[in-house]
């Protein structure tokens, strides 16, 4: 009975406390609250937070040349060639009548940069296999910040 009593009066002495020293509480309140509102005011604000995807595009024009052609003749080569490459997670293609467009995906943690840089090697031995009328492939990274917030017309 007596370890309840005391459990009781553990329980009610905040609200004692309070009671009796008023001035004392709305001190402690004031004081949350201007701290509150210096932490809000400092508090950092970014809509586009940075951002980067681990992803790798490989674009490749070859004028005057079908879906099939391009598909045969460079989006598989492109392909092969770049599947090597570390840390690489998924590959998309898309061939269109003149145009190849190859997405690399990375693992999230990647190294963009050294990744950018084995698929450009990678690329530089493929030169020589695709057709002569097919320009240089071109490397390209995904970047949230190159994609405009607002448009109007």
């Amino acid at each position: 009975m007596k370890e309840i009593k005391n459990k009781i009066v553990h329980v009610l002495a905040l609200p004692k406390f309070a009671v009796e020293h008023p001035v004392a509480i709305a001190m402690i309140y004031s004081g949350l609250l201007v701290l509150s509102l210096a932490a809000f005011f400092r508090m950092g604000v970014d809509l586009f937070p940075d951002v980067a995807y681990p992803v790798v595009s490989v674009i490749t024009t070859y004028q005057g040349a079908s879906a099939e052609e391009v598909e045969a003749k460079i989006t598989r080569r492109v392909e092969a060639q770049t599947s090597t490459v570390r840390n690489l997670k998924d590959i998309n293609s898309i061939s269109k009548e003149g145009l190849s467009v190859v997405m690399l995906k990375f693992e999230w943690g990647t190294d963009l940069d050294d990744s950018a840089n084995d698929v450009r090697d990678k690329l530089g031995m493929l030169k020589k296999m695709l057709p002569d009328d097919a320009d240089d492939p071109m490397l390209m990274r995904i970047d949230m910040k190159d994609i405009p917030i607002l448009m109007l017309a």
